[in-house]
């Protein structure tokens, strides 16, 4: 995959030691065929997890696979730019932060794409929704970048319920009932091939999910 090449590249000329964990979601496509069939590096690895249960349960099956003193998961696609590996690593090491999240900014936003657009609304107003019912300092939970040190990756994706897209909001719930330290890192979006989610049949899921997450806050708190 194109995507994993440019990776491999820019992890060998930035990092002295790396480990790339590609997670494949129990997919009914040739993408696990595809994966195994690429000529990757030996610190890259493969998983398959062996049903579809969505992004929440692979990101936590890769997360928890992986081995690094920091942790980081993104989309195959790579849609933001890879500085942001490095801009995060700096902020652990100048902030002292358990996690690093990315914050998409409209004055970041490379190669002519768009914010207004009906995904992007859509998304303002889950933003909106979350902030009603969980109290959360990120502005940005949605992003698809974040880093943990290992310790808080261990502790947050163990504890973590949410299989589908709003497992981002109870990473932050997870976060805060553990005590972490949260910083934010901006992001640039350089590419973008379309999200896999529907609006008209995951919102319902998210929706349900963010009043499960909220639940589960506050009998915690």
């Amino acid at each position: 995959m194109p995507t994993l090449e440019s990776l491999a590249v820019f992890c060998e000329e930035n990092f002295n030691s790396f480990e790339v964990v590609c997670v494949d979601d129990g997919s009914t496509d040739n993408t696990w065929d595809k994966i195994r069939s690429d000529s990757l590096p030996d610190n890259f690895r493969a998983l398959r997890s062996p049903q579809n249960k969505g992004k929440g349960a692979a990101v936590k099956f890769g997360i928890l696979n992986a081995t690094g003193k920091f942790r980081f998961f993104t989309d195959a696609d790579l849609p933001y730019g890879l500085d942001a590996f490095i801009d995060a690593i700096r902020v652990f090491q100048k902030r002292n932060c358990d996690v690093v999240a990315g914050l998409r900014d409209r004055s970041r936003i490379s190669n002519g794409f768009s914010m207004l657009t009906l995904r992007n609304t859509a998304g303002k107003i889950f933003s909106n929704i979350v902030k009603r019912l969980i109290r959360i300092e990120s502005t940005d939970t949605q992003c698809g970048f974040k880093a943990f040190t290992g310790d808080a990756a261990i502790n947050i994706f163990t504890h973590l319920k949410t299989n589908r897209y709003a497992f981002d909001v109870e990473i932050f719930t997870i976060a805060a009932a553990l005590g972490l330290t949260v910083c934010d890192v901006p992001v640039t979006l350089t590419s973008h091939t379309g999200s896999k989610v529907r609006l008209s049949r995951d919102s319902v899921y998210m929706l349900k999910d963010l009043f499960e997450i909220a639940l589960r806050a506050r009998r915690s708190s």
